[in-house]
């Protein structure tokens, strides 16, 4: 949808008759795909007055729904839609009522999710104290559920803040540890290596030339 929608008619049509029969049938969760996908659309079209006119149908979809899990993943995905582009207040709103929603249902599984997404809307904005508290909140939560290869993705937030924060001795020390398990672990070699890139990034500003070298 996002690549064929504009410039397409018949297409844009067919569309539109799935969000109707979605909506119809009180599926908001697919309603509100079709509508994020049509938002970006018309954002990279320069179409404010349609994105205006999506937006409140989003909204009014996703106030809507009663149960209280589906209207925090819709939450959850309208976060991500407007934390990635440029509308990081409306994006943190979105996600923290996903949050409040999940906490109170003790939904976890989907609760990890909205952690990393706000630790990452804090990032695109530069807020590296924020995104390093979520951060932790969502390693603390992915260790809890041994979620195994999203413990990796946890560590490589913390540390890339922690980077940025210049407080590269915070890190933590089984940091290590999960370095080299996913080094040596065939599922997992992209997060091995860009772990490993943040180690020699790391390296490079302790002025540990050769170690860095090596690691890279």
């Amino acid at each position: 949808i996002k690549t064929n929608f504009l410039g397409n008619e018949e297409y844009a049509t067919n569309v539109r008759l799935a969000y109707e029969y979605y909506r119809k049938s009180n599926l908001s969760w697919p309603a509100l795909q079709i509508l994020t996908y049509e938002i970006e659309s018309y954002w990279s079209s320069g179409n404010n007055e349609k994105v205006k006119e999506l937006e409140v149908e989003a909204a009014n979809i996703y106030l809507a729904e009663p149960d209280k899990k589906i209207r925090a993943l819709d939450g959850y995905h309208l976060g991500i839609l407007y934390g990635q582009n440029n509308r990081a207040s409306l994006g943190l709103e979105y996600l923290f009522n996903a949050e409040e929603l999940l906490l109170d249902i003790n939904e976890k599984d989907l609760l990890k999710n909205v952690y990393q997404s706000i630790g990452m809307v804090y990032w695109f904005v530069s807020n590296n104290e924020k995104s390093l508290e979520y951060a932790y909140k969502d390693l603390k939560l992915r260790k809890e559920l041994n979620f195994y290869e999203g413990i990796a993705q946890a560590y490589q937030n913390i540390v890339a803040n922690l980077f940025y924060l210049n407080r590269i001795d915070s890190i933590p020390a089984e940091y290590q540890n999960y370095l080299q398990e996913f080094i040596t672990d065939s599922t997992s070699y992209y997060y091995g290596a860009q772990m490993m890139r943040l180690q020699g990034r790391m390296l490079i500003k302790q002025g540990k030339y050769q170690e860095a070298i090596d690691i890279i």
